[in-house]
């Protein structure tokens, strides 16, 4: 232990005996506050929530309420969300160190936005005399994001710096600083906390997380969301429309699990995507479109004595328990967008009381009929 201590304090270059007890928060601020002097800044530190802006913090009203909250943790959880019936895999991507990320590579997000780096809270442009001393208005004094951009700019090199200690050294004092950087900025109780930079990194975060989003829509991923918890349950809210009496959301349940596990019990014995395609289309007409009018057609005999769930007052009450559960198989099963069609060609024969294989006029019908139909 004792040792440790002695590798901090030389790390930090501070007597040992004041090696405090939270040393994330400590050897930020020490480092910032060094590599600031080191440019020439005047610094901030301030043992409470606000920073010490020469009286600027008491003035300005904008600094601590300007701006809401950009954090990414802090918007709705699904970030996409694309309704589809899938048959591939999903993929669990951890990211590490968003913080830290998004400030060293500040200007090639600003680049990937189409922007540039000169431009913005990253721009590194020197002020003039005129500026600094107030005699001339600048961006700064209307925007708290411009005014910090110089000292973004301190922090992203700082942060090169203890990266490029922790690939050539393996420095653990260093990686415990890089870990921790996302709660130093966030941390009132920092020396060094200014909330113009909490915010400006929160705006670099949310960007980097949205160019992560743009480049999982080009490769076609149709869902993507930032928690840990299982969105896997086999639970369909749509089913909560349903009443229970007469088994409807039972019925439901069973018709969707059922076909969910025959595709994926077909899909494991390792067959073309040809022969899954037609076998998918084969259960639709043979086994599900026979057993959903089978249970329609017994539902409709006393459909009166069933009523339907309250919904909330925004949305206009539903009736007609046999209509709406068929309205709501019809719409899972249509998500599989391949099978689309062979699903309103099966609703288009039961319309016309007719088989599928009666005659071969009905068996060509293109979409050209079928479309009509779908958007009535």
């Amino acid at each position: 232990m004792e040792k440790d201590y002695v590798e901090v304090s030389r790390y930090l270059r501070i007597p040992l005996g004041n090696v405090p007890a939270d040393l994330s928060l400590f050897a930020a601020d020490l480092f910032y506050a060094r590599n600031l002097c080191r440019y020439g800044y005047v610094l901030w530190a301030s043992p409470t929530r606000r920073p010490d802006l020469g009286g600027k913090e008491l003035d300005d009203c904008r600094i601590g309420v300007d701006w809401n909250s950009l954090c990414v943790s802090e918007q709705p959880a699904a970030i996409v969300n694309h309704s589809r019936l899938c048959t591939e895999v999903c993929v669990e991507l951890e990211l590490g160190a968003l913080a830290v990320s998004a400030l060293v590579h500040g200007a090639r997000i600003a680049e990937a936005e189409g922007g540039s780096g000169s431009v913005g809270f990253l721009s590194s442009a020197s002020l003039s005399a005129d500026a600094l001393f107030g005699r001339v208005r600048t961006i700064a004094h209307y925007d708290e994001a411009a005014a910090v951009s110089g000292a973004l700019k301190v922090l992203r090199l700082m942060l090169q710096d203890c990266v490029k200690d922790i690939h050539a050294n393996s420095n653990p004092i260093a990686d415990q600083l890089i870990v921790n950087i996302y709660r130093w900025i966030h941390t009132p109780r920092a020396f060094l906390y200014e909330p113009a930079i909490a915010r400006a990194a929160d705006m670099l975060v949310t960007k980097l997380c949205l160019l992560l989003v743009a480049e999982q829509n080009y490769v076609g991923i149709k869902f993507g969301e930032d928690s840990e918890e299982d969105h896997v349950t086999s639970k369909l809210s749509i089913g909560n429309l349903l009443p229970e009496a007469a088994a409807c959301k039972e019925t439901f349940a069973q018709i969707i699990v059922g076909y969910i596990s025959m595709i994926g019990a077909k899909a494991k014995s390792e067959v073309s995507s040809e022969s899954l395609m037609r076998y998918r289309e084969e259960l639709i007409e043979n086994e599900l479109s026979e057993r959903l009018f089978c249970v329609i057609s017994k539902l409709a005999a006393y459909k009166e004595d069933i009523s339907m769930p309250e919904r909330t007052s925004s949305r206009e009450p539903l009736h007609n328990a046999p209509l709406q559960l068929a309205k709501c198989i019809i719409h899972f099963l249509a998500l599989d967008a391949p099978l689309a069609q062979a699903i309103d060609k099966v609703v288009l024969f039961c319309i016309l009381t007719c088989n599928v294989f009666c005659t071969a006029t009905l068996t060509t019908m293109g979409s050209d009929v079928l479309n009509p139909l779908r958007n009535s």
